[in-house]
């Protein structure tokens, strides 16, 4: 009887207060295809040139391009986070 019921409620789906919880509907887009390890020759190529150049032929060279064009993407995100911030709470004492 508990194995049945248990069924029941996962067949169900989640309660309506966990809306964000449910797998049928896609809120953010649709979901890219889960990657296990390095991704095959055929998908590399849509990843960013330092990381495509440095898995495709790891050198001392290409580690430092990647870790130079890291240091940049990072800098550009924190700096998109505190204009985004500083918009919040602006838009706070509005």
């Amino acid at each position: 009887m508990l194995q049945a019921l248990t069924l029941a409620a996962a067949l169900a789906g989640p309660p309506p207060d966990r809306f964000f919880d449910r797998h049928d509907i896609e809120f953010w887009g649709p979901r890219p295809p889960k990657r296990i390890g390095s991704p095959p020759a055929e998908e590399a190529s849509d990843l960013p040139a330092p990381v495509r150049e440095l898995l495709a032929d790891p050198t001392a060279d290409r580690a430092r391009a990647y870790l130079a064009w890291q240091r940049a993407r990072l800098e550009r995100i924190r700096k998109a986070l505190e204009l985004v911030e500083r918009a919040s709470k602006e838009k706070r004492n509005d």
